[in-house]
């Protein structure tokens, strides 16, 4: 049997539909990946800000950009997988559909860009 990946609702999608962006890949990995079908599905361990949006125009299309605070002892917990943001948007006109931003330490969103919506 394949590996899934469950989703909110119940249900799961097969693992072959993702991509999964390791700490440092750039925006050429996830472009390949978008541009072969796939949906990223992005790790944090710890990181200062997660996700870092520098494109204009772009588009952020349902994600749920989520740190883990709570679970087995020192594998993850407030105090040891540390992230201080989730989400920073830099690009001008960026839009955000469907954007869930959660359990960050310091600031979920900072919106830096122009003209930008969600």
């Amino acid at each position: 049997m394949a590996h899934r990946v469950r989703t909110r609702a119940g249900g799961s999608l097969p693992l072959d539909q993702f991509s999964i962006a390791k700490p440092g890949a750039g925006a050429a990995d996830m472009n390949a990946a978008l541009a072969a079908g796939k949906n990223l599905l992005i790790t944090v361990g710890k990181a200062t800000r997660p996700l870092v949006v520098n494109t204009n125009n772009a588009i952020i299309d349902h994600s749920w950009i989520w740190r883990a605070d709570h679970g087995a002892d020192d594998t993850v917990g407030w105090n040891t997988n540390t992230a201080d943001t989730g989400l920073v948007v830099n690009g001008q006109n960026v839009t955000a559909y469907g954007l869930f931003v959660a359990h960050f330490q310091k600031t979920r969103t900072i919106w830096n860009g122009n003209g930008g919506r969600t």
